[in-house]
């Protein structure tokens, strides 16, 4: 990773940043756009190949944490939930972690789609007027994640962009492309259709009301996209195996213990069919009578090496017991010498 020079470093000041995200979460607001930024800036920077991560494991759970207990209220609310979703998809494809609370919102926010609609909801797209008194610009110029980068809170006209059914359109799609990147990083999971099959319905629901709605021509991707992803849950249904494919275990030959003679018996001979049984059994016969007989040669090595170690302490005690006696031996000499008078013994003194 471009971190692996100042991993401690980098993880510490991540974290600190992560412990800032998590107290705006606890007061029900959504994140600001640097904190987007930063977000986006930690899934580039570190491996999302490594488990328990201390910092891309948080900041997936932060995420997850956003998408399903913050309350969407408007237009940015849903901008900046979007922007959540495609960082933890990107996340996703490189880790293969699957992130449900991206899928849960992904489908509160499609099943809350009303086409044609005055009502005062998130994704309620008004009809088309008629005669408009300013250009919109077209929903192929409404990039979603770019007003999220570009918006300011305060500005008034900004915050009404939010509002409009050019925005609404782009989420929508956006969404959509979100479910199917979503759907191509879990493929490989073994539960994918039971977690994409209310997603799919979601998207099927919302492709069919923009689609008979005023702004048909506009939302013209939508049913492919839905119809698209029918058929991938279709296909992965299909091609996962049955439950009872999946716990059958091969029935086990029941072992026999008839006795089996042999007419013709030899004592020591081997009478087995398979030959490389019968090689392996002689080989480790062979093996344990060579390691008894090493073992037995080394008994008798030690036994004489020990006999010879003895022989030559013993010889050492009697040589030096040999010196001692005549050391002392000379020393008697030399006693009885000096009270006989110098004479070695050999005047007797008289007594009186």
């Amino acid at each position: 990773t471009l971190t692996a020079e100042v991993p401690l470093y980098a993880a510490t000041v991540a974290r600190a940043r992560l412990d800032q995200m998590h107290r705006r979460l606890l007061r029900g607001e959504w994140p600001t756009k640097q904190m987007l930024g930063t977000l986006e800036l930690f899934a580039e920077l570190f491996d999302p190949l490594q488990p328990r991560h201390p910092v891309l494991t948080p900041m997936t759970l932060l995420i997850s944490k956003w998408l399903l207990f913050t309350p969407v209220r408007s237009g940015l609310d849903l901008a900046k939930g979007l922007y959540l979703v495609k960082i933890a998809k990107k996340y996703a494809c490189q880790s293969g972690t699957v992130v449900p609370e991206s899928l849960r919102f992904l489908t509160s926010v499609l099943g809350g789609v009303r086409a044609d609609s005055s009502d005062g909801g998130v994704l309620c797209v008004q009809p088309r007027a008629k005669k408009r008194a300013k250009k919109r610009p077209a929903k192929g110029d409404v990039s979603v994640t770019k007003m999220v980068m570009e918006c300011d809170a305060a500005d008034a006209v900004q915050a009404e962009a939010f509002d409009s059914a050019e925005f609404k359109l782009a989420s929508i799609e956006l969404a959509f492309e979100l479910a199917e990147g979503l759907l191509g990083a879990h493929r490989k999971v073994p539960s994918a259709p039971e977690l994409f099959q209310p997603l799919g319905s979601a998207m099927a629901a919302a492709a069919e009301g923009v689609s008979t709605s005023s702004w048909a021509k506009e939302a013209g991707s939508l049913s492919p996209a839905a119809q698209r992803m029918e058929a991938a849950i279709l296909d992965l249904t299909l091609s996962r195996r049955s439950l009872g494919a999946t716990f059958k275990e091969q029935a086990k030959q029941v072992k026999q213990y008839n006795p089996r003679f042999e007419e013709d018996y030899v004592a020591g001979k081997d009478y087995d069919v398979d030959r490389d049984r019968s090689d392996r059994k002689r080989l480790r016969r062979d093996l344990k009578r060579e390691k008894r007989g090493a073992m037995r040669e080394l008994r008798k090595d030690n036994k004489f090496l020990a006999t010879v170690k003895n022989r030559e302490r013993d010889q050492t005690k009697e040589d030096l017991q040999k010196k001692y006696n005549k050391q002392f031996h000379f020393l008697e000499q030399q006693q009885s010498d000096m009270r006989s008078g110098g004479q070695k013994g050999m005047i007797k003194l008289r007594r009186k």
